[in-house]
């Protein structure tokens, strides 16, 4: 009788570790929106600065070609810059995708990146109109609006 009162708390150990164990891929982790808007933020802020850090590089390149190389394009001296500016918001992007949007805001969420990644192609054809700070402006809008205050300078 003893083995027997010894095998059942293992066997309902058992059983209970299968139940937890099974069904569980279809699990779907939902995001506050305070932790959203503090991520987000953070994925923000660093694009912007990363953003800053290629438009100094820039402005040094610049200053420098100034008394070199004048016959140097504007456009070839903008490609690095715009490539790390459509870079940093298409990582800015998928850190987004993957932290998800708070209920009730998923739409707001998909058409702030979808604006953003909008601007980014349009940083990519389009140099100059990203140095006039027209690109992201519905971007930056939309983000303003979701409450995502670091996103608003790029």
């Amino acid at each position: 009788m003893n083995r027997r009162m010894l095998i059942i708390p293992f066997m309902v150990l058992g059983s209970w570790m299968c139940v937890a164990g099974c069904g569980g891929g279809d699990e779907t982790v939902v995001v506050s929106k305070a932790e959203f808007l503090a991520r987000g933020n953070v994925f923000c802020k660093e694009a912007l600065e990363k953003q800053s850090e290629a438009f100094q590089r820039l402005v040094n390149e610049s200053v420098k070609s100034e008394s070199s190389d004048a016959t140097k394009s504007d456009r070839k001296r903008l490609k690095p810059f715009m490539e790390t500016v459509s870079g940093t918001v298409r990582t800015m992007i998928a850190e987004f995708e993957e932290l998800g949007a708070p209920p009730a805001q998923e739409e707001a969420v998909t058409a702030m990146l979808e604006e953003y990644d909008q601007g980014a192609k349009k940083a990519e054809e389009k140099p100059k109109a990203f140095t006039w700070g027209k690109v992201f402006i519905r971007a930056d809008d939309r983000a303003e609006a979701l409450g995502l205050v670091k996103c608003s300078d790029m």
